[in-house]
């Protein structure tokens, strides 16, 4: 009797599709995309859902009324409601999740000719879809075995969108302002749930806790990073009222419901991609002067401009102690209303992880700003004591 080989990813995940946003305003969010270099490609075939693409990142406003994305918006405000995962075989991907305690959602409402396309719930009310149809596809014949390539296989966007006025390609790829991939996005659970969600992604999705996937990286107190097989995809996942959460929340004002808090995209070039970003009027979350002051200290031998760094707002993290060229991660943030989702901008010059140095020297700096300010305040009088409290 011979052992069932292991299979470490048998959902069949093969990366992010798309992420799916819901709205109060779609019209604000259809006017950010487009000003960070987004371009609307197409538009569904029976619902007002709009595809916006840059580089390989699909985004897709979902404005249809009375739906479970309105609710949503309704409820949340602006958010992510639904990502695609791609997976090698949608229904078995589906019957797995299912059969490993994923919560089934089937209240889609499904327009002729379109593609069904199965789902789960996810955190904080969100939904997962497993997305079998994509360009260029790579899978497995009948058999399993051998590799096959679809290169010109329909996508999602294929089927069930048509394309805007003006476009000849549902698939085109436009340059915009630099943004190639989803990094990574976070979430937040509500307190004392961490471990539930971190149970959720091991036992359904098959993710792996990024410690056990690379031993050198690690994550804070009250947090995890959750990886898909294959590393595709990256979810840094914290929990509410942990001290790594309240300072991230204190830098970037994010709203404090369950889900995504922020979506982190990749640019080669963040410097390029900041700069036609404020063409467009939009400005970067500032961090602390102070933060600046103590840059060459805390990573010796970076060698960034640290001038033409603090004029764009970017953060600088990484390692710069070993030998050969220093492991940078460069990232900064677009600033956003009060408690509304933020959108990260991050170049990764061969450091792998996810800030956790910048939130400790963007705190320090704050702390000194804040004690410096109240060092050069008046000194209040002290009250006179009243007679009858002297011991």
């Amino acid at each position: 009797m011979t052992d069932t080989p292991f299979d470490p990813n048998p959902l069949g995940i093969r990366g992010l599709d798309f992420v799916e946003f819901a709205t109060p305003d779609p019209e604000a969010l259809a006017r950010l995309f487009t000003a960070i270099g987004f371009r609307a490609l197409a538009r569904h075939r029976s619902k007002a859902v709009t595809l916006y693409r840059q580089g390989d990142i699909n985004f897709l406003i979902n404005a249809e009324p009375d739906t479970f994305a309105s609710r949503f918006a309704d409820v949340n405000g602006l958010g992510v409601v639904a990502i695609g995962m791609r997976v090698a075989h949608a229904k078995q991907a589906y019957s797995r999740a299912i059969q490993w305690g994923a919560w089934r959602f089937d209240h889609e409402q499904i327009g002729p000719h379109e593609l069904r396309i199965p789902a789960i719930q996810g955190i904080g009310h969100s939904l997962i879809y497993f997305v079998e149809h994509w360009r260029g596809k790579t899978g497995t014949n009948e058999s399993g075995v051998e590799p096959r390539m679809q290169p010109s296989g329909e996508s999602v966007f294929d089927v069930d969108f048509l394309p805007q006025p003006g476009i000849d390609d549902v698939q085109a790829e436009p340059e915009g302002c630099g943004l190639k991939t989803i990094d990574h996005f976070t979430q937040v659970v509500s307190r004392g749930t961490l471990a539930e969600w971190k149970d959720f992604y091991r036992s359904v999705l098959h993710f792996s806790e990024l410690p056990e996937a690379h031993a050198n990286w690690h994550v804070s107190q009250a947090s995890s990073v959750i990886v898909s097989p294959g590393n595709l995809i990256r979810i840094p996942v914290y929990e509410e009222g942990a001290p790594r959460t309240a300072v991230m929340h204190r830098y970037l004002h994010e709203h404090a419901t369950d889900g995504v808090q922020h979506v982190a995209l990749a640019t080669h070039d963040i410097f390029a991609t900041v700069d036609l970003i404020r063409r467009e009027g939009l400005e970067f979350v500032q961090p602390p002067a102070g933060y600046y002051a103590q840059l060459d200290a805390r990573l010796p031998g970076h060698g960034l401009d640290v001038a033409a760094l603090q004029q764009r707002h970017i953060l600088v993290d990484g390692d710069t102690s070993q030998p050969g060229a220093p492991r940078l991660l460069l990232q900064t943030f677009v600033r956003r209303g009060l408690g509304e989702m933020a959108l990260e901008i991050i170049e990764r010059r061969g450091d792998t992880g996810f800030g956790e140095g910048n939130l400790v020297a963007l705190e320090q700096a704050r702390v000194a700003e804040h004690s410096i300010g109240h060092a050069t305040q008046p000194a209040a009088q002290a009250p006179v004591q009243n007679p009858a409290q002297k011991n």
